[in-house]
């Protein structure tokens, strides 16, 4: 829609003034106006907002700090499970999760998110796409149905400018958390504060090995810096970074740990 606006005995066509009006032509009218209107952007996150059947998903992706990061350029494609689908999950876990946003409940956000825009004709039965969490959701076609691991596409192909959103009718649940069989090798890494405004601070001294790489990853899987961490603590500089949702992803050897990390 455009909106028309009469202001002091001038007409508006959203922000753009009516220099002359009612040129007409044998198949219509035209009105000179001086300014460029521009369609209004929406995204993934915005038809979430604007949809009556996602109050608590619109809740807990606000809560996690993940709106910002679904309101970038993207692409993204989100399985966005319904209010129904939060009511069916164990009494007391939706609130033991909303306790926690930053933590379990962003990594169940996350794992609804695939980066690029896949449109439901994209689908094939057996496929896997890796989700920002880093873990895999499995495509099945069964009866003219689709599903995402046990969840059944009920709306497809909501498209937005940053990507489109596809309704299920569950929850995905991770089996298991990212990368933890590598814990008991990395998991002595230690860094503050977190939430995190300029600086971090990480500190090597309970880690079994003298030197490990640091890549800062973003929601999107786009690597923003890279350091080479020794014992002690190390200072790293993140105040270039957006407000948001961060992954640093330490390596040693074959070795691979992941912690996520809110910039302010």
């Amino acid at each position: 829609d455009i909106e028309v606006t009469l202001d002091g005995g001038n007409v508006y066509i959203n922000d753009a003034m009516v220099t002359v009006a009612d040129i007409e032509a044998d198949n219509g009218v035209v009105h000179v106006i001086d300014a460029v209107l521009l369609p209004p952007v929406t995204t993934v996150v915005d038809i979430i907002v604007n949809s009556e059947d996602h109050d608590t998903l619109e809740a807990a992706v606000i809560a996690a700090g993940l709106d910002d990061d679904l309101s970038g350029e993207g692409p993204f494609t989100v399985f966005a499970p319904t209010d129904a689908a939060f009511a069916a999950l164990p009494e007391g876990a939706l609130d033991a999760l909303l306790a926690d946003p930053t933590g379990d409940l962003a990594d169940i956000l996350l794992y609804h998110v695939v980066s690029g825009k896949v449109m439901s004709g994209d689908l094939s039965d057996g496929m896997t796409a890796t989700t920002l969490l880093g873990k895999d959701i499995e495509v099945t076609l069964d009866g003219g149905n689709v599903y995402i691991n046990d969840a059944m596409v009920i709306v497809a192909d909501i498209e937005a400018d940053n990507g489109v959103v596809h309704v299920i009718d569950a929850v995905l649940i991770p089996d298991t958390p990212t990368l933890i069989e590598t814990e008991n090798v990395l998991g002595g890494i230690k860094f503050y504060p977190n939430p995190a405004k300029s600086y971090i601070s990480v500190n090597l001294d309970a880690v079994d090995t003298d030197l490990v790489n640091l890549r800062i990853i973003n929601a999107t899987g786009v690597e923003l810096g890279k350091y080479i961490l020794n014992k002690g603590n190390t200072l790293i500089d993140i105040g270039d970074l957006n407000k948001g949702v961060y992954f640093l992803v330490f390596s040693s050897g074959d070795t691979t740990h992941v912690d996520r990390i809110i910039v302010q």
